[in-house]
């Protein structure tokens, strides 16, 4: 095996060495809200450009993890509702506090619902790793995914996009962009339905139960009255209508209830964007966003025929923020400043009908509403051609309140995130960063207790330690980024057991402490100017310094949902319009639960995609999870009682026409 890497790398020395005339670009990214190159920025950062997007097959946000390391997207089975995870720390204690921030175009998820959010007409992923409390606030504890739209110009395009598979799958898709009044005015329009049938059969119907179908719509318009000066509205829904959640007491496919299982969520995006280049010295901008999700859901979790435990969601989010900025560029100073006020609403009408109470008469409907006021600076200074320094900081007061039938609360909190970031560039093509930064998770309620004294949680915080390097070699053929970690984790929100009367309750409270300690490191290398070579991996340790409680002791047990390791390869061929493309990626072993009783298996798998591209149509067969492997996470979902079973291989024909 060692002989077999010491000749890849020694193959890939001497094509690198003897390439000529080929270039890697320079990515640029918005990841501290203003544009810089990407191997400046102090931050571990995985990007993926519009060609990136749409080579490695990445239509929605889970396919984002195959390609970042230490990032993982859980996929709970139910449509919508995914559990983020970076570099160990994730949101599978409570769904409504997430330590991984999602933004599209600017819109704040702060929770873990409305991952399931398709990815059209976008123009650049950015995957930061590591705490951005000080430019992003409260539930950016350990990253932030930023997603932004392709921006309409004067180029008039259009796009007709097709996926006809196995397990009837279709998708279809188009989107269409250009100016209404030449350099003044412009539109971008795209929609995609998407749908596939099921893989799990009931055992009394012999029906499928888990067919799956989606429909989305999306508006871009931008106004530029002046070169400096841009107005910019984005509107988007998304609408499901699935059948059951992926999930089964067993393995083999076969389910038994006495509830058809319906989900049919809804995600509703607009942001109002203005920005204004006073000077090309000073910008101001400003972003005003709303979000609306309806997470509507019958669900016999019990998953028998008997009326065990049914749910019936009818739940909604809704938030509206406003963040302002002030940008100053001198040539060695730069400072970025901003205010950002969000206020957000968690009505939660769940009804539990179970055996005792038939009628789900002692559900009790709730509601959160949480407010939040933040200040933030950002001061970059540049000493020399070779040292600069960042210092970050913001200031952050959330107040909430829990409503219910018989129970009230509030509760309010003051956070400080400061960042110190030292950047040494060793050339104009590589640098050297080193960072301290904090971060933290804001707290929340125990949203199903009538219990006053365990109603609420704080805030969790970590401080994190990072080193890192990116650059180019080889004559800009080769791009390399690759960092190391430790993070600290104080005031964990985790689960806790108290027995009461006959019976155990559990209830998330700061009783806890963690570390998470790993590195990352990504390439991407022409080897010729037809042949391309990515690879990226991730490992980290993220393990339970402290935490016990009545029924034991779990410190020195591994955090749920945090791989040890994540890593991917790819191998690109493009000449002549012949397309080939191979992706491997793996995950290993996860645990659903503190005791380390529940477990996904570590699993590899292998993504396909063949063609030929003419000059207005592309066609490409395309296969994922080529040999088929079974990964199902056992216990993965209600507390170990069910698995989340995986997708099945899918391949087929995808078409991309272009006017």
């Amino acid at each position: 095996m060692k002989k077999v890497v010491f000749y890849m790398a020694l193959s890939l020395s001497y094509q690198l060495f003897a390439t000529q005339n080929i270039t890697l670009k320079d990515v640029t990214v918005t990841a501290q809200k203003s544009e810089e190159k990407l191997r400046k920025v102090p931050i571990s950062v995985t990007a993926f450009d519009e060609s990136d997007i749409e080579d490695k097959q990445i239509s929605n946000l889970d396919d984002i993890a195959k390609f970042t390391p230490n990032l993982l997207l859980y996929n709970t089975g139910q449509q919508g509702l995914t559990w983020p995870s970076v570099r160990g720390i994730s949101a599978n204690i409570s769904p409504l506090s997430t330590p991984v921030a999602l933004y599209i175009d600017g819109i704040a998820y702060m929770n873990s619902f409305g991952y399931g959010d398709e990815l059209e007409d976008i123009e650049r992923i950015e995957i930061l790793r590591g705490p951005q409390g000080s430019l992003y606030g409260a539930n950016s504890q350990s990253g932030v995914i930023n997603v932004i739209s392709k921006k309409p110009d004067n180029e008039t395009g259009t796009k007709a996009t097709a996926k006809i598979g196995n397990k009837g799958r279709l998708d279809i898709g188009a989107n269409a962009a250009g100016a209404i009044v030449k350099d003044v005015f412009y539109i971008g329009v795209s929609a995609k339905h998407t749908q596939k049938d099921g893989f799990i059969k009931d055992a009394h119907s012999g029906n499928i139960t888990n067919d799956k179908k989606s429909d989305y719509a999306k508006i871009y318009l931008r106004y530029t009255p002046k070169d400096d000066l841009e107005f910019a509205l984005i509107g988007s829904k998304l609408w499901v209508d699935n059948g059951a959640h992926d999930i089964s007491k067993t393995t083999d496919r076969i389910t038994s209830t006495n509830m058809p299982t319906a989900s049919k969520p809804t995600t509703g995006n607009l942001s109002f964007h203005i920005n204004y280049d006073i000077n090309n010295k000073d910008k101001i901008s400003s972003t005003t966003a709303y979000r609306r999700h309806h997470d509507k859901v019958n669900f016999d979790a019990d998953l028998t025929p008997r009326t065990v435990r049914h749910i019936f969601k009818d739940n909604y989010y809704t938030s509206y923020s406003e963040e302002l900025k002030y940008e100053l560029n001198l040539d060695k100073f730069k400072l970025l400043s901003g205010i950002y006020l969000l206020k957000s609403k968690a009505d939660n009408d769940t009804v539990f009908k179970t055996v005792m109470d038939p009628s789900g008469a002692s559900s009790k409907p709730s509601s959160v509403t949480s407010k939040d006021i933040s200040i933030f600076e950002n001061l970059s200074y540049r000493f020399n051609d070779n040292f600069t320094a960042e210092i970050g900081l913001r200031a952050s007061r959330q107040t909430s309140k829990f409503n219910s039938q018989n129970l009230s609360q509030k509760q309010k909190y003051d956070n400080l995130s400061p960042k110190i970031a030292l950047r040494y560039d060793v050339d104009a093509k590589n640098s050297a960063y080193v960072s301290i930064t904090e971060g933290y998770r804001a707290g929340g309620f125990n949203t199903l207790t009538q219990n006053k004294d365990l109603l609420k949680f704080d805030e969790e915080t970590l401080i994190s330690y990072e080193l890192g390097y990116k650059g180019f070699l080889f004559d800009d053929r080769l791009f390399m980024s690759a960092d190391i970690f430790y993070m600290d984790i104080d005031d964990m929100q985790v689960e806790i057991a108290m027995p009461v009367s006959s019976r155990t309750i559990k209830y998330i409270a700061n009783a806890a402490t963690a570390t998470s300690k790993g590195l990352e490191a990504e390439f991407t290398a022409l080897l010729n100017k037809n042949l391309s070579i990515f690879a990226g991996l991730g490992a980290s340790e993220a393990k339970f310094k402290n935490y016990k409680d009545t029924q034991g002791d779990y410190s020195g047990k591994t955090v749920p949902l945090a791989p040890k390791y994540t890593y991917n390869l790819g191998l690109q061929y493009r000449n002549l319009g012949y397309f080939a493309r191979a992706d491997v990626y793996g995950f290993s072993k996860i645990y659903f639960d503190r005791e380390n009783s529940h477990k996904q298996d570590s699993y590899n798998l292998v993504d396909l995609k063949l063609g030929y591209e003419f000059k207005n149509l592309d066609v490409y067969f395309y296969a994922k999870n080529t040999f088929n492997k079974r990964h199902d996470a056992m216990g993965g979902f209600l507390a170990g009682a069910a698995n989340v079973l995986s997708e099945d291989r899918e391949f087929g024909l995808q078409f991309t026409y272009r006017l």
